[in-house]
C-alpha cells in the first residue's frame, strides 16, 4: 500500500482538525463579545469541518481496507484531545524564529529554533512517530501545519516551497502580542 496516500489522508484530516480547532477559537471570541449570529455561522461552518473530516477518516479506512492486504490496519483514531500540543502552540515561536533568523530561511533551520522554545510544553505523544510514516516526528508535522496555517492567515508569505518567510503582518503580531507573552 503507498504510504504516501495514507500519509495524505492523514495530513488532510490533522488539517481540518486544526481548522475545527481555530474555529472553536473563533466561536469563543466572537461568544465572548456578544456576537452571536457570528457563533452561529461558525457553529455552522465547525460542523461542516467535522462531517468533511469524517468522510475522510472512512475514506481513509475504505482505501486501507481495499490495499491495505488481506488484514486491515488499525483504522485511523486522533488522540485525545490534550494528548498532543495544540498547533497554534507553534505559531509564535515559529514567527520568532523567522525573525532570529532575518526573516525567511529553510524548515530545516527553523525548525531547531522552534523546538528550543517549545520542548518544555510538548508531551511524549508530540515526541513520537507517525505511524504512516516512522521517518517523521509529530512536533516536527505539527509545526509545519502550522507554517500552512500561518500563510493562510496573512502572517507568512507565499514564498517558494522549501522556504519560510514571515511577512509584515507576522512582524507586526510578534510586536503587538510581546507585551501579552512578557
Amino acid at each position: 500500500m503507498p504510504d504516501s496516500i495514507i500519509t495524505s489522508f492523514d495530513t488532510l484530516i490533522a488539517s481540518l482538525e486544526a481548522q475545527r480547532d481555530n474555529i472553536s477559537t473563533q466561536i469563543a471570541a466572537h461568544a465572548a463579545k456578544g456576537q452571536f449570529d457570528d457563533v452561529i455561522a461558525l457553529g455552522k461552518q465547525g460542523h461542516a469541518v467535522d462531517e468533511m473530516r469524517n468522510q475522510l477518516v472512512h475514506l481513509r479506512q475504505s482505501w486501507q481496507s481495499t490495499f491495505g492486504g488481506v488484514t486491515p490496519a488499525k483504522p485511523f483514531t486522533p488522540p485525545e484531545r490534550g494528548i498532543r500540543t495544540h498547533q497554534s502552540t507553534y505559531y509564535r515561536p515559529l514567527l520568532e524564529a523567522l525573525i532570529e533568523l532575518g526573516g525567511k530561511a529553510e524548515p530545516k533551520e527553523v525548525l531547531p529554533r522552534v523546538y528550543a522554545k517549545v520542548k518544555h510544553l510538548l508531551t511524549d505523544y508530540d515526541h513520537e512517530q507517525l505511524p504512516s510514516d516512522p521517518r517523521k516526528i509529530r512536533w516536527r508535522t505539527a509545526t509545519r501545519f502550522a507554517s500552512h496555517e500561518l500563510r493562510v492567515q496573512g502572517l507568512l508569505t507565499n514564498s517558494p516551497p522549501g522556504i519560510w518567510e514571515i511577512s509584515a503582518a507576522g512582524r507586526r503580531f510578534v510586536e503587538e502580542t510581546r507585551l501579552e507573552v512578557e
